[in-house]
Protein backbone atom coordinates (compact mmCIF):
# COMPACT_ATOMS: atom_id res chain seq x y z
CA UNK A 1 0.00 0.00 0.00
CA UNK A 2 1.28 3.47 -0.79
CA UNK A 3 1.40 5.10 2.65
CA UNK A 4 1.68 8.61 1.18
CA UNK A 5 -1.58 8.14 -0.72
CA UNK A 6 -3.38 6.82 2.37
CA UNK A 7 -2.16 9.77 4.44
CA UNK A 8 -3.22 12.24 1.74
CA UNK A 9 -6.75 10.85 1.43
CA UNK A 10 -7.10 10.62 5.21
CA UNK A 11 -6.36 14.35 5.28
CA UNK A 12 -9.01 14.86 2.61
CA UNK A 13 -11.51 13.03 4.83
CA UNK A 14 -10.63 15.23 7.83
CA UNK A 15 -10.99 18.45 5.82
CA UNK A 16 -14.27 17.54 4.11
CA UNK A 17 -12.89 17.09 0.61
CA UNK A 18 -14.77 13.81 0.21
CA UNK A 19 -18.03 15.72 0.03
CA UNK A 20 -16.50 18.10 -2.51
CA UNK A 21 -15.49 15.15 -4.66
CA UNK A 22 -19.09 13.96 -4.61
CA UNK A 23 -20.33 17.32 -5.89
CA UNK A 24 -17.82 17.29 -8.71
CA UNK A 25 -18.12 13.64 -9.71
CA UNK A 26 -21.75 12.80 -8.97
CA UNK A 27 -23.32 13.88 -12.30
CA UNK A 28 -21.02 11.68 -14.38
CA UNK A 29 -21.14 8.95 -11.72
CA UNK A 30 -24.93 8.81 -11.92
CA UNK A 31 -24.74 8.53 -15.72
CA UNK A 32 -22.21 5.71 -15.47
CA UNK A 33 -24.26 3.83 -12.89
CA UNK A 34 -27.37 4.09 -15.09
CA UNK A 35 -25.38 2.68 -18.02
CA UNK A 36 -24.31 -0.32 -15.94
CA UNK A 37 -27.84 -1.79 -16.15
CA UNK A 38 -27.46 -3.52 -12.83
CA UNK A 39 -29.75 -6.39 -11.93
CA UNK A 40 -31.63 -6.10 -8.65
CA UNK A 41 -29.57 -8.97 -7.19
CA UNK A 42 -26.16 -7.85 -8.51
CA UNK A 43 -23.00 -8.04 -6.43
CA UNK A 44 -20.81 -4.96 -6.93
CA UNK A 45 -17.34 -4.00 -5.70
CA UNK A 46 -16.69 -0.24 -5.53
CA UNK A 47 -12.91 0.19 -5.57
CA UNK A 48 -11.93 3.61 -4.25
CA UNK A 49 -15.32 4.22 -2.64
CA UNK A 50 -14.19 7.41 -0.88
CA UNK A 51 -17.07 8.84 1.12
CA UNK A 52 -19.38 6.11 -0.21
CA UNK A 53 -21.76 8.23 -2.30
CA UNK A 54 -21.50 6.01 -5.40
CA UNK A 55 -21.77 2.85 -3.30
CA UNK A 56 -25.03 4.16 -1.84
CA UNK A 57 -26.40 4.99 -5.30
CA UNK A 58 -25.56 1.48 -6.45
CA UNK A 59 -27.04 -0.08 -3.30
CA UNK A 60 -30.35 1.65 -4.08
CA UNK A 61 -30.34 0.02 -7.53
CA UNK A 62 -29.56 -3.49 -6.26
CA UNK A 63 -31.93 -3.97 -3.30
CA UNK A 64 -31.58 -7.77 -3.45
CA UNK A 65 -27.85 -7.66 -4.10
CA UNK A 66 -24.74 -6.61 -2.27
CA UNK A 67 -22.32 -3.70 -2.62
CA UNK A 68 -18.88 -3.72 -1.05
CA UNK A 69 -16.83 -0.54 -0.97
CA UNK A 70 -13.10 -0.39 -0.35
CA UNK A 71 -10.70 2.54 -0.21
CA UNK A 72 -7.04 3.14 0.62
CA UNK A 73 -8.12 5.75 3.18
CA UNK A 74 -9.41 4.27 6.41
CA UNK A 75 -10.83 7.67 7.36
CA UNK A 76 -12.80 7.90 4.09
CA UNK A 77 -14.17 4.41 4.78
CA UNK A 78 -15.25 5.55 8.23
CA UNK A 79 -17.04 8.57 6.71
CA UNK A 80 -18.73 6.23 4.26
CA UNK A 81 -19.81 3.86 7.02
CA UNK A 82 -21.25 6.72 9.04
CA UNK A 83 -23.30 7.85 6.04
CA UNK A 84 -24.35 4.38 4.89
CA UNK A 85 -25.89 2.79 7.96
CA UNK A 86 -29.34 2.80 6.34
CA UNK A 87 -28.20 0.48 3.55
CA UNK A 88 -28.31 -3.15 4.73
CA UNK A 89 -26.90 -4.38 1.41
CA UNK A 90 -23.79 -2.16 1.64
CA UNK A 91 -20.62 -3.33 3.41
CA UNK A 92 -17.12 -2.00 3.78
CA UNK A 93 -18.11 1.57 3.17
Amino acid sequence: MDEHLRVEFNEWARTGRGEGMEKGHRPVGEQAIRQMRLLANARVLDVGCGSGWASRLIAERVPGGQVIGIDISDEMVQLARNSSSGFPNLAGC
